[in-house]
């Protein structure tokens, strides 16, 4: 809404057409009465704004009522009010290679709702295999695309935690990412959407003290936090021209035989190779050979095969993997990340 001013230490109770609303501030806890001298600053379409003697609001529509997506925002000095009763707030993922079973993924939750309190949190996952950046990676890859435009991704697996190596703040095309600037973002920064980075280098939106060994609470997250608030991206830092990639492994075809490998085992032990279904283009795989395992041709589900049988497939995201009905192919193949996959095409 243009020209609408937010200040997240207020909140508005009471309803916009009770005719006498009230705003709290948070740290404080107490109500106040609007002032009498205040700037109307954005109305709901067809809504006015008056005051009376006892410096009521009144919010009325001449050509029916207000839609609950809108907002009616008033300010003098530091009052603000708004009422939101239809609008989406604002989501925060996460992905770590923390685990859980320390306090480090809740710790980094509260640091977050301290600065913006009315965020979603979303966990991706916090079981990357520790300090594996690529596997972060293409998980980020394949889960940031299914949450909404606006969303913001904090992602920590960083080795290199308390060296050199920047932070760094993202947007990419509907986009946001936070987190260390080592690789972890390769697949959205190679979508081709539009790209504005920053480093995280203001200290101004960050903990007052930070550690050597834990960015994830004292930097990533209160610079999310922040950007969750309203905070621009520029405010954070220095603009980025040159944000880190990987290389991310791509398969290779020579006549009709695909030179793939595994790029991710799941928590089931299904083999996830960098081959997708996009990548053949309409060609049939004929056979799928893995450490000597000749599996012929791909199923459409696992009800396909018996339990316990191997099978191919192309998974929910697109890519050829490799799987055992009700067990682990990793474990049956001996196969993990890297592992070389032949493909066979007619």
């Amino acid at each position: 809404m243009p020209g609408l001013i937010y200040d997240r230490t207020w909140a508005f109770i009471g309803h916009p057409l009770s005719g006498r609303p009230a705003v709290r501030r948070r740290s404080h806890g107490r109500s106040h009465t609007v002032p009498a001298s205040f700037r109307e600053i954005a109305l709901p379409e067809g809504c006015s704004v008056s005051t009376g003697g006892n410096r009521a609001i009144k919010c009325g529509a001449s050509t029916g009522s207000a839609s609950a997506s809108t907002a009616l925002g008033i300010c003098a000095d530091n009052w603000f009010l708004s009422y939101n009763s239809g609008m989406s707030r604002t989501i925060i993922t996460l992905l770590t290679d923390f685990g859980l079973q320390d306090e480090f993924v809740g710790v980094m939750k509260g640091v977050i709702w301290g600065i913006a309190p009315d965020v979603h949190i979303a966990d991706i996952t916090h079981t990357v295999p520790p300090q594996n950046v690529l596997h972060g990676a293409l998980v980020l890859g394949r889960a940031y695309r299914y949450f909404p435009a606006g969303s913001i991704h904090l992602a920590v697996v960083d080795p290199g935690v308390g060296t050199a190596r920047r932070g760094i703040a993202m947007r990419v095309g509907e986009h946001t990412f936070v987190g260390p600037d080592n690789g972890l973002f390769s697949v959205p920064l190679s979508s081709g959407a539009p790209v504005e980075a920053v480093s995280l280098d203001n200290p101004a939106y960050r903990l007052p003290a930070v550690s050597r060994s834990f960015h994830g609470r004292d930097v990533f997250a209160p610079a999310a936090a922040y950007l969750a608030s309203g905070v621009a991206l520029k405010e954070l830092g220095e603009p980025v021209t040159d944000p880190v990639t990987l290389e991310i492994p791509r398969p290779l075809r020579v006549a009709n035989v695909w030179s793939a490998q595994v790029l991710l085992v799941d928590g089931f032990g299904n083999l996830i190779t960098n081959l997708t279904e996009a990548d053949l283009q309409g060609q049939r795989v004929v056979e799928v050979v893995c450490l000597g395992q000749v599996i012929q041709g791909v199923e459409v589900t696992f009800g396909s095969r018996r339990p316990a049988e191997l099978l191919a497939m192309f998974d929910s995201s697109g890519s050829l993997s490799l799987c055992v009905v009700n067990g682990s192919a990793a474990e049956r193949l001996g196969a993990g990340a890297g592992t070389p996959v032949e493909v066979r095409v007619a």
